[in-house]
């Protein structure tokens, strides 16, 4: 998995600085998915997350919610739920 977490922000940090506007829908298209895939590998996996928070994604995510394009916004939103989600303490 961490494997796969080095690879998802190489690709993400390619799509960096933020542009006003991606030069075609392909962009827009990959960098949602790639939100939404760091969630889904975060999710339910602290040392995922906690390696990733190390890695800069929250700050690459964080980044992303400024951008134009609204399913940006909510697949940044997506992932930073996932990365920072803690699950309920059980005693």
């Amino acid at each position: 998995k961490h494997g796969l977490l080095a690879v998802l922000l190489r690709w993400m940090k390619s799509f960096f600085p933020p542009q006003v506007a991606y030069p075609s829908p392909g962009h827009v298209l990959l960098l949602k998915w790639l939100c939404l895939c760091l969630g889904k590998l975060c999710q339910d996996a602290p040392e995922i997350s906690l390696s990733a928070i190390r890695d800069g994604a929250a700050d690459l995510l964080v980044a992303l919610l400024t951008v134009a394009q609204a399913e940006i916004r909510a697949a940044a939103v997506y992932g930073l739920g996932c990365l920072v989600h803690a699950p309920p303490h059980t005693a």
